[in-house]
């Protein structure tokens, strides 16, 4: 048990560490969102691996915790040395320490605490996984329109603004209204299919998985915020690279959307949409624009 909590409480850092790391090196290095959201998987990857790497090499045991912060308490002696002990005279008659109910009563509470929280764990995932269902049932709800190698390009009628997941195979879920705006259209199946080829589809499972196992902190959760935003200004880069998409037609894309998201909300679990956050949409068309002319400069 103690290695158990010691190996948490050491992840718990290394994401804590993490955020503080992906927060400084914007501001120090002039990197683009591509190579910083790589920098995030590999330091998300690394900060996993290296508790079971340095365990093996510390220790004989291969799954010991990198920093030993918590220990077994060890059970003293439960009677004094000798039969009798004798000072200034008195004698002192030997008595038997218990500790028997101390000991019960801590594994009691422990086994409390572990139900706790498997069955805390269990409604998490319980949940997760029923949003997962109800992502597979909108592909049975949607009028597949096309499909591009092995992306599936669905329309449905009660989606507010695009998004992607995969379960298997790749999907991208589009209002059916999009079909009006030629320029909307394209902009948004270019961004998922982006998503996919950075496989923000697939990384969300960890990240959810992330969230129900070590949410506790609120520094992992802004770890998770401040990924998923780089996924969106890393999509953002490479459209506006592109010859055929102008800065001001993405823009007003984005601001159409995040417009929909207000007025009807989807929350999204297991997926990644061209809106995650309308909070974020005015710096993202701000750096669009600020790559656009350093691009042609």
């Amino acid at each position: 048990m103690s290695e158990i909590i010691n190996t948490y409480l050491t992840i718990q850092t290394l994401l804590s560490l993490s955020f503080f790391l992906l927060w400084i090196v914007p501001q120090r290095l002039k990197l683009n969102f591509s190579s910083l959201l790589k920098l995030a998987y590999f330091l998300m990857g690394l900060t996993f691996i290296s508790p079971l790497l340095l365990g093996m090499t510390i220790s004989k045991n291969p799954f010991g915790p990198v920093v030993k912060v918590w220990s077994e308490p060890v059970a003293s002696s439960n009677t004094f040395s000798g039969t009798d002990q004798t000072t200034m005279g008195i004698k002192f008659e030997t008595i038997p320490l218990s500790h028997s109910w101390s000991f019960a009563s801590n594994d009691s509470i422990l086994a409390i605490l572990i139900f706790l929280t498997a069955c805390f764990l269990l409604l998490q995932f319980f949940k997760f996984f029923k949003a997962l269902w109800q992502l597979h049932q909108k592909t049975k709800d949607s009028f597949l329109f096309r499909k591009i190698g092995r992306v599936h390009i669905w329309l449905n009628e009660h989606t507010s603004a695009p998004f992607s997941f995969h379960n298997g195979s790749a999907h991208i879920i589009l209002p059916t209204n999009l079909i009006e705006n030629s320029e909307n259209f394209k902009i948004s199946v270019l961004h998922e299919i982006q998503h996919h080829r950075q496989r923000d589809t697939l990384w969300v499972y960890s990240f959810e998985s992330i969230k129900i196992f070590f949410g506790i902190n609120p520094l992992v959760k802004k770890l998770i915020s401040q990924i998923t935003e780089f996924q969106e200004l890393a999509c953002d880069e490479v459209l506006i690279g592109h010859k055929n998409i102008s800065p001001h037609a993405y823009g007003k894309c984005l601001l159409d959307f995040a417009e929909q998201q207000l007025s009807r909300p989807q929350h999204l679990i297991g997926a990644v949409g061209i809106v995650e956050k309308t909070s974020t949409i005015t710096r993202r068309i701000n750096t669009m624009f600020q790559h656009k002319k350093s691009l042609s400069t």
